[in-house]
């Protein structure tokens, strides 16, 4: 049996790595080829170069205990020593507050809680969701610094909402349990998990990607590169090859694209830019700040009223061109807007801010700002309308689609899906076997 993987994303990776074993473990005469149409596997992991840094496009990092089973695959192909354990303690930046993420409604401050605590005593009132968002937006603070900010996704708060709620809730609003991901943040915030991110020690997860690429050819993975299978319309395999398996790994939004799909169209009409601005400060100044909280924090996630599209803050080791080290930390600002470039008017807007918030003065300063990619945000419904639109049209096709993701999936989800995968088709193989 040829297994073909069509994406190179941290799923598809660790889905061929975890179909290797298949040979090891029951000595299965089987083929696995990972294919992509970029010319390197892990896209997302590349770094950018911001002036004279390597800079990884986002924060990037391994979230424990939650992606242990992505770690466990992943440490099989590149070894456990090269990673180092960091904090991972999240605070909340609101107009001009900083709050942990984990406070809860009594620790927040009065000036962005009011109307909070009776919405919270109330929410099992509402008839739906839809009232009770047009009630935090019409009664809370907090609800109007959010629909200041919605834009920064999409016109329709309804749309909006899921990307600022209850991210930037007390801690007594509660994630979604269904969801594994928010089921994992709630424990978190209610102090049942101490969290922490792996991250390599080198900074980059780039530098990674030669040393993964190495080790899946060791496990005879065949890399195409520059290369793609071919679908109709309808999602039919094109010059399918006797004996193989097509497993798509790439986003399934492309799939919507290649059926011509209405809902393509619907899911790609939130578009919105994805900017990188990298800004220096003296790393004195930062120590001092840092000093406030309990740890390092790993990053700040933003609803701002004079700064909309500043989405998340974080802050990345130095890694100079040159290996030159200087007395300076770097500040990585993720930065959403409406168009593919930023004025000089924005990035004044975002320095002005910050110095005045985290008391960096005169010392904060631009080192550049760089174009990452477009972004599509929707809501939950919307997704899943898709997704079952999707599963519809593959009932009539030989293409595998294990996992439907038509969003950015963080590593934790890629490590879940890849060995949910990998039971069904080792499932599957004995079925057929017997």
């Amino acid at each position: 049996m040829n297994f073909e993987i069509c994406g190179s994303g941290v799923y598809g990776v660790l889905l061929a790595a975890q179909l290797s074993r298949i040979s090891k473990d029951s000595c299965e005469n089987i083929k696995i080829s990972l294919i992509d149409k970029a010319d390197k596997i892990l896209a997302n992991w590349q770094y950018t170069n911001i002036g004279d840094y390597r800079i990884s496009s986002g924060f990037h990092g391994i979230e424990m205990p939650r992606a242990s089973t992505c770690f466990s695959i992943l440490k099989d192909l590149t070894g456990e020593e090269i990673f180092e354990k960091i904090p991972n303690y999240k605070l909340l930046f609101i107009n001009d507050e900083i709050i942990e993420f984990s406070s809860s409604l009594d620790n927040w401050p009065k000036n962005i809680s009011s109307g909070l605590a009776y919405a919270l005593k109330k929410k099992m009132e509402f008839r739906n969701n839809h009232e009770f968002i047009n009630h935090i937006v019409e009664h809370t603070k907090l609800g109007k610094i959010i629909q200041k900010c919605q834009n920064r996704y999409s016109m329709d708060i309804q749309k909006a909402w899921f990307s600022f709620y209850p991210w930037f809730f007390p801690s007594d609003f509660s994630f979604d349990p269904k969801d594994e991901g928010q089921a994992f943040q709630e424990k978190v915030r209610k102090g049942f998990i101490k969290p922490y991110y792996l991250q390599p020690k080198t900074s980059h997860f780039g530098e990674l990607i030669e040393l993964v690429e190495n080790s899946l050819k060791k496990r005879n993975i065949e890399i195409k590169k520059n290369q793609s299978i071919e679908l109709s319309n309808n999602l039919k395999i094109i010059n399918k090859k006797k004996d193989s398996k097509i497993i798509w790994s790439s986003s399934a939004v492309n799939l919507l694209r290649i059926n011509k799909s209405n809902y393509f169209e619907k899911l790609t009409s939130t578009k919105r830019y994805l900017h990188l601005v990298l800004l220096k400060v003296n790393l004195d100044i930062f120590n001092n700040w840092v000093s406030k909280f309990r740890e390092r924090p790993s990053e700040v996630l933003c609803i701002i009223e004079e700064s909309i599209g500043i989405s998340r803050i974080s802050f990345p080791n130095q890694d100079h061109e040159d290996g030159e080290i200087t007395n300076e930390q770097l500040i990585s600002i993720e930065y959403i807007a409406n168009l593919d470039y930023l004025e000089a008017t924005i990035i004044e807007n975002i320095i002005e801010n910050l110095s005045r918030i985290f008391k960096f003065g005169k010392s904060l300063k631009l080192v550049d700002k760089k174009f990452l990619r477009p972004l599509f945000i929707n809501s939950p419904d919307d997704y899943d309308k898709a997704a079952k639109e999707i599963r519809k049209l593959l009932l009539n096709t030989d293409l595998e689609v294990p996992f439907i993701y038509l969003w950015p999936v963080n590593m934790a989800k890629c490590g879940f899906a890849a060995a949910e995968a990998y039971k069904k088709i080792k499932r599957d193989l004995i079925i057929n076997r017997s």
